[in-house]
């Protein structure tokens, strides 16, 4: 691995040069990057280079080349990217793909002309796709070029020789060089312009004002500061600031806590867990009755008959059975027809050697087959009949009870000694008592309670200065 830097700046000029390699067993990569800046003038050039291969059920090769320019001056822009990139695949069992790739873009702009290409070619094994599209605007003409060429033998089916098909278009115009005419009509029709915009002021100032003027409009509006002023109460600003202030007081009082104190939390963690399960269980109780009651009833019938009537509804207006049966013999013609032999001599044989491997268009043949089959013996009947069976034999109280059973209630007691035993191992009550106490010092030490209370009683003596409520009230008054 290779890398170099270097970096000069002299005055208003700047210089850059990067270099960077790396070689391995399976990869090698080169860039390079050059630029240069001096006052009203910039370039860049940049260059990548990479390969590699890799031996995997096969030998496997890449190539890629990137190559970028770039000049800008203050009245003229260019840019250059190039970029090639082909992969070569040598599988074990004798299959081979070739696939390269060619882009090229530039551009050019002055103020004379501007100027944009493009063209992109590409290739997997025998077939090629090229596309070529370029756009200017000259002193001369404007137009726009486009082209598409396709070089392949899918299509062919009478030989395995490739065809082109290609697609181009144009669009050009021709400029009169002879004669420029310029029009201002700024300064015709600014008179008129600043009518109109006087005009829709007015209007918008009328449309405002019959608005405020509206009977549910102007009730809001005067219902606005009432709800600024009941907001602001709800916030209670003075007393979170007194709160805040007596828990920073608190907070330099010599306090610990000790393990009766955390055997008093887990107690009541524990007591409220119970009380949830129990909650829960008197929902879940509830909640299964009511079910029962709902199936006992009319309900499994009334749903099985609504559904029947919909399904017969839908049936009737779209025949679904005809329609998937259509569908069905439909696929199955064009899998018969479908002719593997054809393939022979071709870049996509393979596909007859899967076929007499696997029997696949055989299977395809079979599983329509049962689909159609399936389609034509279903009984709407039938299904609406088992429907409701199934809604009838369900036994919510059943599932319930067993989900009842197993709310792990008998380990919450495990679980408490087990907590208390870890904080007594790791000896959790003392460490926070020790930080407690150096946070404590530390703020007897610099005396950050006297500030803390002396800013909030400074917040305090503000927020009533302020007098938020009332400024509020006055200014709903006028």
């Amino acid at each position: 691995m290779n890398q170099n830097t270097e970096l000069e700046v002299v005055g208003l000029a700047a210089r850059l040069s990067n270099d960077a390699r790396f070689n391995s067993q399976p990869m090698r990569f080169d860039h390079t990057i050059r630029c240069s800046v001096v006052p009203f003038d910039f370039n860049l050039d940049a260059v990548v280079n990479a390969d590699g291969d890799i031996n995997a059920y096969g030998k496997h090769s890449a190539q890629l080349y990137g190559k970028f320019l770039l000049k800008a001056q203050p009245l003229a822009f260019a840019s250059s990217h190039e970029c090639r990139a082909s992969v070569t695949q040598q599988l074990d069992t004798g299959f081979s793909l070739e696939t390269t790739f060619d882009n090229k873009m530039d551009n050019v702009l002055t103020p004379q002309e501007q100027k944009t290409s493009f063209r992109m070619k590409s290739k997997m094994n025998e077939h090629v796709f090229n596309q070529d599209m370029s756009v200017y605007n000259t002193p001369e003409r404007t137009g726009i070029e486009v082209s598409g060429t396709i070089l392949t033998n899918l299509i062919n089916i009478d030989s395995a020789d490739n065809q082109e098909f290609t697609v181009s278009g144009f669009l050009k115009y021709d400029k009169n060089t002879d004669s420029h005419i310029i029009q201002i009509p700024l300064f015709n029709n600014l008179p008129a312009l600043l009518e109109s915009m006087k005009g829709f002021i007015v209007y918008f100032a009328e449309t405002l004002h019959d608005c405020i003027n509206n009977e549910e409009i102007k009730a809001k509006l005067e219902a606005l500061p009432q709800h600024v002023s009941d907001f602001v109460s709800q916030l209670n600003i003075e007393g979170k600031v007194n709160q805040f202030k007596q828990y920073f007081t608190d907070l330099t009082q010599e306090y610990a806590i000790s393990m009766d104190d955390v055997e008093a939390s887990l107690s009541n963690l524990k007591v409220t867990f119970e009380k949830c399960l129990a909650d829960l269980t008197v929902y879940i109780k509830h909640f299964v009755g009511m079910m029962e009651e709902l199936l006992s009833g009319s309900l499994p019938e009334t749903l099985a008959q609504s559904i029947q009537q919909h399904l017969n509804a839908f049936n009737e207006e779209y025949d679904i059975k005809a329609l998937v049966v259509y569908v069905i013999d439909t696929v199955r013609e064009m899998v018969q027809q479908f002719d593997l032999e054809k393939l022979k001599g071709s870049s996509i044989a393979f596909l007859l050697d899967i076929d007499a491997k696997y029997e696949i268009q055989a299977k395809l043949q079979t599983i329509m087959s049962e689909i159609k089959q399936m389609v034509e013996t279903f009984d709407l009947q039938n299904f609406v009949a088992e429907l409701k069976s199934y809604i009838s034999s369900m036994n919510f109280r059943a599932h319930f009870e067993e989900l009842i059973s197993q709310i792990p209630s008998e380990i919450l007691s495990d679980v408490r000694d087990y907590v208390r035993k870890m904080i007594e191992d790791l000896d959790i009550v003392g460490k926070i008592n020790t930080f407690y106490a150096k946070m404590r010092e530390l703020i007897v030490k610099f005396e950050a309670d006297k500030m803390v209370q002396a800013a909030m009683e400074k917040a305090v003596e503000l927020i009533e200065q302020f007098k938020i409520e009332e400024t509020i009230q006055a200014s709903s008054i006028w």
